[in-house]
C-alpha cells in the first residue's frame, strides 16, 4: 500500500460543490502533480478556474457520474504488486448509499489505464473508506474501530460478518498489511474517520491532534495514544515519534459544545513536495502551519481556507485522492533517532527498489552549520539486495546531522528522499549521555 508522502502522479478531486476551496487546491497542487477533476461540465470548471487566475496546464477532466464531493473515501487507495510492480486501485465497498461513488475506482482504473484490486466480492469483501485508513507504506496501518464495526455486522453495507481475526488475515493477504491497529472512536467526531485527528508524516512519525485537557475528544485521544505507544511499534520496532498539533475551536467553542464544528489540521494532503493544510480564520492557523513547517522542513506548506467544507464534516484530505506513479522508485527509511556519543560511525540504511533494479544510491549528509552536503556511496546488502547502507563518520557531542538519499534506477529514473531534498532532510543529534535522549 502506498504511503501518502510517496510519489503522486494524479491528485483527483470531484467538482461537486465548495468551488472556491477546490479552486485553491487546484491552484497549488497542479505545481506538483497532474490534477484530474471528476465533473459533469468541464467547460464550467475551466471558466471558474480561469476567473480565479488559475492557468489550465496539468489539469484534465473526467466526465463521470458521482454522488458526493468526498473523493478520498470512495476513489480507491493506491497499491503496488510486489511493492514496485503494477499500480492498482484498491476498491472496497463504500460505506454510504451512493452507487455512483461506489463505482468510482472501477471508472478511474479504466480512465487512467491502471489496475484495480477488487475487494467488493466474497471472500475478499471489505467495507472501508480512504479517510479512515492510514499506512506507512511498509505494512503498518491504522483506522478507527468504525472499520471493525462496519465489517462485523453493524453496517448494512457488509456482505458477510468478519471477526477482527478474519479482517487481519484478509488485509495481510490482499493488501500486504501485517500490522493493523484500530483505535477507539472519538465521542464527538461525527464521522469517526481517522484523518480528522491523525496523520502519518513518515515511517516513524505521527501527527496527532490535541485538545486542552478534559475538552471534547482530548481524553480519548490521549488514551488512544498511550495504548498505541505501549502496544504498537513502528515497522522498524521503534516507538513512534509524535508531533502534536492543536485541534482549533470553532470561535470560542469546541465540538463538545452544541453546534460547534469539528475543525482539524490533520486533514491535510501531501502532493509530492507540498502539504496542503486546512485553515479556519482561527488564531491557531499560523501556529499549525509553523508546527508543520518545522516537522517537514523543505516542504511547501500551504494553508487553504476550509470553513465551508468543515461544516459538512470534512476538509482537504477528504476531498482529494492521491494516485501513485507507475514504476515508482521506492526509498523507505526509518529516520535516525538521536544518538548517545560514541567513537563509532553511524550506520544508515534504506530499502531502495525499482522494477529495473538500482544502478546506484548515495547518502548525503551535513553537520551543524555546514552549507554543503558530503556524498557517501551506499552499498547493497549481499543478503538482501533491496537493503542499501552507508556510514556517516562519528561526530562530536552536541552535533546536529542532516541527511538525505538519492537513487538512480537502471531505467534512468532518479529520485530523492525526502522528495524536496536537499531543502528537506532527516536530522538527528549527538547527545552527551543517555539521560538526555528523548523517549
Amino acid at each position: 500500500m502506498m504511503a501518502e508522502w510517496e510519489e503522486t502522479e494524479y491528485l483527483v478531486i470531484t467538482w461537486a460543490r465548495e468551488f472556491e476551496t477546490l479552486r485553491e487546491i487546484v491552484r497549488h497542487a497542479k505545481e506538483e502533480a497532474q490534477i484530474l477533476i471528476v465533473c459533469r461540465d468541464s467547460i464550467f470548471v475551466q471558466e471558474f478556474l480561469q476567473e480565479g487566475g488559475v492557468e489550465l496546464e496539468n489539469i484534465s477532466y473526467f466526465h463521470a457520474p458521482f454522488n458526493s464531493i468526498w473523493t478520498r473515501d470512495y476513489a480507491g487507495v493506491s497499491a503496488y504488486r510486489q511493492e514496485v510492480g503494477e499500480l492498482q486501485l484498491v476498491d472496497w465497498i463504500y460505506n454510504r448509499p451512493r452507487p455512483h461513488d461506489d463505482r468510482m475506482p472501477e471508472r478511474l482504473s479504466k480512465r487512467l489505464n491502471i489496475g484495480r484490486l477488487d475487494m467488493e466480492k466474497y471472500p475478499y469483501d471489505l467495507v472501508h473508506i480512504g479517510g479512515n485508513f492510514m499506512t506507512d507504506g511498509r505494512g503498518v496501518a491504522l483506522s478507527t474501530r468504525l472499520f471493525l464495526d462496519e465489517n462485523g455486522g453493524l453496517s448494512r453495507f457488509a456482505h458477510n460478518f468478519k471477526s477482527p481475526e478474519d479482517i487481519q488475515r484478509l488485509v495481510e493477504d490482499r493488501m500486504g498489511i501485517y500490522q493493523y491497529l484500530t483505535l477507539p472512536k472519538l465521542p464527538f467526531d461525527p464521522i469517526h474517520h481517522l484523518d480528522m485527528h491523525l496523520k502519518f508524516l513518515n515511517e516513524e512519525t505521527i501527527l496527532l491532534g490535541q485538545y486542552p485537557e478534559g475538552v471534547a475528544d482530548g481524553d480519548q485521544i490521549e488514551a488512544n495514544l498511550k495504548y498505541l505507544l505501549e502496544h504498537f511499534p513502528t515497522a522498524s520496532g521503534q516507538p513512534w515519534k509524535v508531533v502534536r498539533i492543536p485541534m482549533p475551536a470553532d470561535g470560542n467553542y469546541y465540538p463538545d459544545s452544541p453546534g460547534a464544528w469539528y475543525q482539524t489540521y490533520t486533514n491535510s494532503v501531501f502532493v509530492n513536495k507540498m502539504l496542503l493544510v486546512p485553515q479556519y480564520d482561527s488564531p491557531m492557523d499560523s501556529v499549525a502551519l509553523d508546527i508543520l513547517k518545522e516537522a517537514l522542513p523543505g516542504y511547501k506548506v500551504i494553508g487553504i481556507n476550509s470553513i465551508q467544507l468543515i461544516k459538512s464534516a470534512g476538509a482537504l484530505h477528504c476531498v482529494t485522492a492521491n494516485i501513485g506513479v507507475r514504476e515508482p522508485l521506492l526509498i523507505q527509511h526509518s529516520p535516525m533517532q538521536d544518538q548517545v556519543f560514541a567513537k563509532r560511525d553511524h550506520y544508515i540504511e534504506a530499502r531502495i527498489k525499482h522494477q529495473s533494479g538500482i544502478e546506484y544510491a548515495s547518502l548525503y549528509y551535513q553537520v551543524g552549520e555546514d552549507v554543503t552536503y558530503k556524498e557517501v556511496p551506499m552499498i547493497s546488502s549481499s543478503k538482501d539486495p533491496d537493503k542499501w547502507f552507508a556510514y556517516i563518520p562519528y561526530q562530536e557531542k552536541g552535533s546536529s546531522i542532516r541527511y538525505f538519499f538519492q537513487a538512480r534506477a537502471f531505467s534512468g529514473k532518479e529520485i530523492l528522499r525526502p522528495l524536496p531534498a536537499p531543502e528537506a532532510y532527516f536530522e538527528f543529534r549527538i547527545k552527551a549521555e543517555k539521560g538526555n535522549l528523548p523517549r
